[in-house]
């Protein structure tokens, strides 16, 4: 139980202390950076989402999801492919 509280203490001294500290650009960076690749991923899929309604197969749902994750994640590599 005593080890439970020096750890939580800890815990919250950690968290007072990078709450204290000014954001440096490296984390507008990264915060800016996270928002943009949310935005795009979900975009990305919300256009393949919105082509299924013309595929001319009944897939079952299974099918369906490994068709929308593959096209998402097959064009990832590509993009950042050398010489592209």
């Amino acid at each position: 139980m005593a080890a439970e509280q020096e750890r939580h203490n800890e815990a919250v001294g950690v968290l007072q202390t990078l709450d204290g500290r000014k954001a440096s650009g490296f984390y507008w960076y990264l915060t800016v950076l996270a928002c943009v690749g949310g935005f795009l991923f979900g975009y990305d899929t919300s256009v393949v989402g919105s082509v299924l309604n013309f595929i001319p197969y009944n897939l079952s749902d299974l099918a369906t999801g490994y068709l929308v994750a593959g096209a998402s994640s097959v064009r990832r590599p590509a993009r950042s492919a050398p010489g592209r």
